[in-house]
């Protein structure tokens, strides 16, 4: 219906920490690391343009937000989490 050029995939990510595990699912820095690595390679070979859901850790989150607040490619500091595969 859609060419590529006009998918747009605006929100993905993973995880880092906090919450729920469902199977190996789990929320984690490798995890994350690995989903990242395959979107990207993902994001390339379907030549569709994609956007990761959040470059930077929420430090005022509710206490109750668990995972939701461990979304970002960084720390709430500004620290990288992992290695951000070249686009």
């Amino acid at each position: 219906m859609y060419g590529p050029e006009k998918l747009r995939l605006t929100e993905t990510g993973w995880a880092s920490q906090g919450g729920y595990n469902f199977a190996a699912n789990e929320a984690s820095e490798s995890n994350m690391q690995q989903y990242l690595n395959d979107y990207v390679v993902w994001i390339k070979l379907n030549g569709v343009m994609g956007y990761w859901f959040l470059a930077f850790d929420s430090e005022d989150a509710p206490v109750n937000a668990g995972y939701e607040s461990y979304f970002g490619l960084f720390h709430y500091r500004g620290e990288p989490k992992m290695i951000i595969p070249p686009l």
